[in-house]
């Protein structure tokens, strides 16, 4: 059986911010109807010799993964960065990845029937 090829686009929106804040970003992605999201644990380093020999460089980071509409990304991406503050220095960062050439792909992988 031939499986049907996706022909709305969507977008990958990547947030990365410090422990205990995906909660907000969670809820701002259900304020603009983007309700599914996925929930990561991550680790990084800040910058700074001294904090490296220490041991204190390592943060504790939060990973939230959502496929979103492209039309929305714009408002998205402005509601999490006024939220968040992550125009200041190690507060985090939000990004989004096209995903229409590999739509099928990632669907397979998310296991959603199409």
């Amino acid at each position: 059986m031939r499986k049907k090829t996706i022909s709305a686009p969507f977008e990958l929106l990547i947030t990365i911010v410090q422990r205990g804040k995906s909660e907000k970003v969670r809820e701002i992605l259900k304020m603009h109807d983007c309700p599914d999201n996925l929930v990561t644990l991550g680790e990084g380093t800040a910058k700074s010799e001294a904090a490296d020999i220490f041991g204190f460089g390592i943060v504790d980071r939060d990973i939230i993964w959502s496929l979103i509409n492209p039309i929305m990304s714009d408002k998205i991406l402005q509601s999490i960065n006024d939220a968040l503050d992550l125009d200041k220095p190690g507060r985090g960062i939000t990004l989004t990845i096209p995903a229409n050439a590999a739509s099928n792909l990632m669907l397979d992988i998310l296991g959603i029937n199409y």
